[in-house]
C-alpha cells in the first residue's frame, strides 16, 4: 500500500471530530465494509478497556480506516483470521521484548515501519489526549491493536 500521509489523515480527523452524525455514518460504512475488523474491535480482548478507552479505540480506528479508504476506496474485506494472526504476531513481539510502556513499544515498531504517519497519529492521540483518561494498560492495548489494524489494511495492497 502506498504511504498514507498526514495530508490524508488530517482532513479525515477534521471531518469526523466533534460531529456525531458524521462519525455514526462513517462507523456504519466501516461495519458494512469490514465486518470482521468490527468483530475484532468488539472482541473479548478489549474487555480490559474502560468505556472511554473503547471510545478512543473506535474513534482512532475510524480515522485510520477512512484515511486508508481515501487512497483505496475499494479495499478488500479483511478476514477475522487475518487480523487475529497479525495481532497475535504483534503481541508476541511485545511479550518477547518485555516492553512495559507504550513509548517502548512505539519506538520498537516505528523502526522501518511503512505507515509511519498512521502509527504516529495513534501514538500522538494516546499520549497527548487530555479529554480521555487512559490507563497504561489501555494505552498499550490500543496502540498494539491499532498497529495490527494498520498492518492488516496495509497488507491488502
Amino acid at each position: 500500500m502506498k504511504f498514507i500521509s498526514e495530508d490524508t489523515i488530517n482532513p479525515v480527523i477534521d471531518e469526523i471530530s466533534d460531529q456525531n452524525e458524521v462519525f455514526e455514518e462513517k462507523m456504519l460504512e466501516f461495519s458494512e465494509a469490514q465486518p470482521f475488523l468490527l468483530a475484532f474491535l468488539l472482541s473479548e480482548g478489549f474487555d480490559v478497556l474502560e468505556e472511554q478507552e473503547k471510545s478512543m479505540l473506535f474513534y482512532l480506528s475510524m480515522i485510520i480506516y477512512h484515511s486508508v479508504t481515501r487512497e483505496y476506496p475499494e479495499i478488500d474485506t479483511v478476514t477475522l483470521e487475518e487480523i487475529q494472526e497479525v495481532d497475535e504476531k504483534n503481541w508476541t513481539i511485545v511479550d518477547q521484548n518485555k516492553f512495559k510502556t507504550t513509548k517502548q513499544i512505539a519506538d520498537f515498531f516505528f523502526d522501518g515501519y511503512p505507515q509511519e504517519d498512521l502509527l504516529a497519529f495513534v501514538e500522538d492521540a494516546l499520549m497527548e489526549d487530555e479529554e480521555y483518561e487512559l490507563s497504561s494498560i489501555g494505552r498499550n492495548v490500543i496502540f498494539v491493536s491499532l498497529k495490527s489494524f494498520i498492518d492488516v489494511l496495509d497488507q491488502q495492497y
